[in-house]
């Protein structure tokens, strides 16, 4: 069989053309390379991760994660104005999504923001439950926006103050 298809090579290249052509691969890899941006500080991946994060928009124009991670990508990237438009339609679409009032949270300190508002936004991101806080080696280190902020650690953030 494989002879008929070409070789190994081949075969090679068409499962290659399929992972990177197919929907749900576009997603993992979507959410697998802006990982490597966020948590690995894999910064020169920016551009991929971005690219991947398009594609997989290609096959779910309406997924919310996906434009939270876009946003998270652009904010990155030093496009603010379009990341505050792809967390828009993220909020929208996913009113309580976690990562999202993280993501805004970084766009805020980016752009200078008081303290209380970041403070807010994270905590927001705490009460959606945003995964990452919950790791045990997780802290503030990841996120170069925030450097000039002084955080307590993620499960020490309160609520935001119109809710305490």
């Amino acid at each position: 069989v494989i002879e008929r298809l070409g070789g190994v090579t081949r075969l090679a290249e068409a499962q290659r053309d399929f992972v990177e052509n197919s929907g749900p691969d576009r997603f993992l890899r979507a959410l697998f390379e802006t990982a490597r941006v966020e948590y690995a500080g894999e910064e020169e991946r920016l551009l991929p991760a971005l690219a991947a994060v398009e594609s997989a928009l290609a096959a779910w124009p309406d997924s919310a994660p996906l434009y939270a991670l876009r946003g998270f990508l652009n904010l990155r990237c030093g496009r603010l104005a379009q990341a505050e438009r792809d967390l828009d339609v993220a909020a929208e679409a996913a009113p309580r999504c976690g990562p999202v009032f993280l993501y805004r949270a970084l766009l805020a300190a980016q752009r200078g923001a008081p303290r209380d508002e970041v403070v807010d936004l994270l905590a927001l991101a705490r009460e959606c439950r945003q995964k990452a806080f919950g790791e045990a080696d997780f802290g503030w280190r990841i996120y170069p926006e925030l450097a000039s902020y002084s955080l307590p650690l993620p499960d020490r953030v309160l609520r935001p103050r119109g809710r305490r």
